[in-house]
């Protein structure tokens, strides 16, 4: 009879055991369940995603491709416009007639990048503005005031007055 308990007090260890390991388990497997519905939900979001994307991109390529043919059909117009006759040359002007000498045109050369702009930087002060540029000179900048030398409103007056002193007329 002790065998038999000891038997069964046994199998109940491994029967408690077995249940731990078959919650442990299920556990496992809902997790593994949940999962793998979320990679199910990607993977529907991820094709729904490149569907669009190719939509898009057969889209582009057709404009791309409307775009292409009339370039080339500009292109063709351009080439079959016959080019304008060149203007009759005159003949060159005689010596006898000194009026009608071609006069070489006039011709100002301005700094690279405006008048205002020096070797493509800023022009200096003096050269440009806020100074006396007769003489080269730039005026004096800005000089703080001392504190003493600025008024801040009524100030007594520190001298004494009549009635202070007493005085009585």
């Amino acid at each position: 009879m002790t065998q038999l308990t000891t038997d069964l007090a046994v199998a109940g260890k491994k029967e408690a055991a077995l249940d731990k390991q078959v919650k442990g388990l299920q556990e496992d497997l809902n997790k593994q369940q949940e999962r793998l519905f979320e990679l199910k939900d990607t993977l529907e979001k991820a094709q729904k995603t490149a569907k669009a994307d190719a939509n898009k991109l057969k889209k582009v390529t057709k404009e791309l491709e409307e775009a292409k043919t009339v370039i080339l059909k500009m292109t063709e117009a351009a080439e079959t416009i016959p080019e304008p006759e060149p203007a009759p040359v005159s003949p060159p002007p005689t010596a006898a007639s000194p009026e009608l000498e071609t006069k070489p045109a006039l011709a100002v050369k301005l700094p690279p990048g405006g008048g205002d702009i020096y070797r493509g930087q800023r022009l200096p002060a003096y050269k440009s503005s806020g100074g006396d540029i007769y003489h080269g000179r730039r005026l004096p900048a800005h000089k703080n005031i001392p504190d003493y030398a600025i008024d801040h409103g009524e100030q007594k007056n520190k001298m004494l007055s009549d009635e202070e002193i007493g005085w009585v007329d």
